[in-house]
């Protein structure tokens, strides 16, 4: 894995080693000095912050969306109720066509 030097992406940069050793343990970097190294990554990473002003997150954080049970129920009773409405017509061929029943005659469908 390559590694860059903080004063070499000062350099390229145009700002002081010490601005970029700011950023860089602002984004938590494990760099002391102006000699210390990060990988391609980082320095990708530390150019965008230095470069823009924001932070992009290297590191994704999984979070697992739970539906609660009355969110469950709501969304059972919608697919239910679709379900309900949908008639399929099968003609003599064997083409099936869907179509939406109307509420009050679904007969006239046939």
């Amino acid at each position: 894995m390559e590694k860059i030097r903080i004063s070499q992406i000062a350099k390229e940069i145009g700002k002081t080693s010490k601005e970029i050793l700011q950023k860089a343990q602002e984004l938590g970097f494990e760099a002391k000095t102006a000699s210390s190294a990060v990988t391609t990554e980082q320095a990708e990473e530390l150019y965008n912050y230095v470069l823009s002003g924001k932070s992009i997150e290297t590191k994704a954080v999984k979070t697992e969306a739970k539906a609660t049970k009355e969110e469950t129920n709501t969304l059972a009773d919608m697919l239910e109720e679709m379900v309900q409405d949908a008639i399929a017509v099968i003609p003599d061929d064997s083409s099936v066509e869907i179509q939406e029943a109307n509420k009050s005659s679904s007969a006239a469908i046939y």
